[in-house]
Parts: structure tokens; sequence; C-alpha cells
């Protein structure tokens, strides 16, 4: 799932874009010393949802678990995993709500809003 265009800022959008390079870039290198992932899950648990005047602010949990494969050892089927809580901030445009900002994990959050 990912947002459309009219669900982000202009400022937000430029970021994302040079973020996404620097993950490109980080994915290449772990690919490069024979790692790669074979799959993921995430779950995400809503803590909160605050909304005031046109803004909203939605606190959530993200739990995942990645599976990784190795040139030397192949698949692994014993996950790595992580659980964060994260902050994805909306404001209101017209009938949208649109992204401003995000701690990591938050595409799933704007749903919440609609």
């Amino acid at each position: 799932m990912s947002l459309a265009g009219e669900h982000m800022t202009a400022a937000y959008l430029s970021k994302r874009e040079r973020d996404l390079s620097k993950v490109a870039r980080s994915k290449a290198g772990f690919k490069a010393m024979g790692f790669w992932y074979t799959s993921f899950s995430t779950k995400l648990t809503v803590e909160s949802v605050e909304v005031t005047g046109s803004e909203a602010s939605v606190r959530f949990k993200e739990l995942t678990e990645e599976y990784q494969a190795s040139t030397a050892n192949g698949p692994s089927s014993i996950p790595s995993g992580y659980s964060l809580v994260q902050t994805a901030t909306f404001r209101s445009s017209g009938d949208v709500w649109q992204l401003m900002s995000k701690s990591y994990c938050w595409e799933r959050a704007w749903r919440l809003l609609k």
C-alpha cells in the first residue's frame, strides 16, 4: 500500500525522494556483501489519534520481522525483527488528508483518517 501524490505535501515528497535514493544505495551495498531479504512481515497497532483543527497526529507501534538469505548459507528460517513507536503527521486539505511528516513506517496510518 502506498499513498497517492495527492495525499502527500510537496515538502514531504521532496524529502521522500532523497530518502529513497539513500535506501537504494544501502540495499545495493547489503546485496553486494552477499545478503538479501527474502520476506518481511509488518504489523501496525494504532496507539492514539489526535486531531487539532486541520492537523492530525497518528501514533502507532510497528512490529517487523525480516527473513534474510546469504550467498554463504542460503535462506534463514530464523527471523530478525524490531519494534518501534512511530508518529505520522497529517494536514487536511479539502477532502483529503496529506502526509506532512513521518517517523519511518507510515503509509498505512493515513487510512485511519479517511
